[in-house]
């Protein structure tokens, strides 16, 4: 399945040499994730699947596939759960957007909630501090 993969559009392979193909692998390796060790990726885990798979990443670099393309195989055998950063799709969309939203939940509860209990105790302040004023001019 592996050879009809290509790696470009044209279809012609790339030619990397061993230092590319070690480097490269290791990156591809960094950016995957193991299916069965939680929160670890390929190059840090020593499952027997992941092994696997880093064989299988060195063995489509070393037939001229590209970073890309060895990706997408991956995902598409194993599924979006094997990216560490998945796409943004309708799917993800949730779980990119969540962050932002909470954010500005966050800055929304203060503006509405917190700024007019502080506004309410600045008029008490400013009014006790006005008629101690008072009091004191009267004496």
């Amino acid at each position: 399945m592996a050879d009809s993969i290509q790696s470009n559009s044209l279809g012609t392979p790339t030619h990397y040499n061993k230092v590319e193909i070690r480097e490269l692998g290791f990156e591809i390796a960094k950016e995957l994730r193991c299916p069965t060790s939680p929160n670890q990726n390929l190059f840090d885990s020593q499952s027997r699947i992941a092994s696997e798979l880093k064989g299988q990443i060195f063995l489509m670099l070393e037939q001229g596939n590209s970073k890309q393309t060895i990706i997408d195989f991956m995902v598409q055998r194993y599924g979006e759960k094997m990216r560490y950063l998945p796409s943004l799709n309708s799917g993800t969309a949730f779980l990119w957007l969540a962050p932002l939203l909470l954010v500005l939940l966050a800055i929304g509860g203060v503006y509405f909630f917190i700024r007019p209990e502080l506004i309410v105790s600045s008029r008490a302040e400013s009014s006790t501090l006005i008629s101690s004023q008072q009091d004191t001019k009267n004496e």
